[in-house]
């Protein structure tokens, strides 16, 4: 038996050929080159660890405006004016207003920390919003300072 695959224009669409009139669909939908874990880790994380973290970081005990970026949890929540992040939404994002340094608004990160980000890296954390706003980290809960992993080690 044949097995085939073939990735059909830009939709990324994967069928498989098994045999004669035989054809199983494997996935659809937009296949994206970089997968949206790896362009988190290696494009994303790096801005925010940089550029917004040490002003907006549960860890670091710095949460300015009650927002954290440092974790999926804390930017679901938001600060003190609601959510930032509305995945798949940049329009209703207020993190893209702050970066884009709207009049009317936050402007982020400010003066003092750095000032406007790079219409690169603006570009990245729009397009990330705009993919869905992936996020694979996860809160570790502490207990006696340290984590479930650390505590089950010692």
């Amino acid at each position: 038996m044949r097995c085939r695959v073939f990735d059909l224009a830009e939709r990324a669409v994967k069928w498989a050929v098994i045999g004669p009139g035989l054809i199983i669909l494997l996935s659809t939908g937009v296949q994206s080159a970089e997968t949206d874990e790896h362009f988190f880790e290696a494009r994303i994380r790096p801005i925010l660890v940089q550029r917004c973290e040490a002003c907006h970081s549960s860890e670091k005990g710095k949460t300015k405006g009650g927002l954290a970026l440092d974790s999926y949890a804390g930017w679901q929540k938001g600060g003190e004016s609601g959510p930032v992040i509305v995945p798949r939404n940049v329009d209703e994002s207020p993190l893209i207003r702050a970066i884009q340094y709207h009049e009317d608004g936050p402007q982020m990160p400010p003066e003092e920390a750095g000032g406007k980000l790079p219409e690169q890296e603006i570009a990245l954390l729009t397009e990330w919003i705009a993919r869905g706003a992936h996020d694979p980290r996860v809160v570790q809960i502490k207990r006696s300072g340290m984590t479930e992993a650390q505590l089950h080690a010692w």
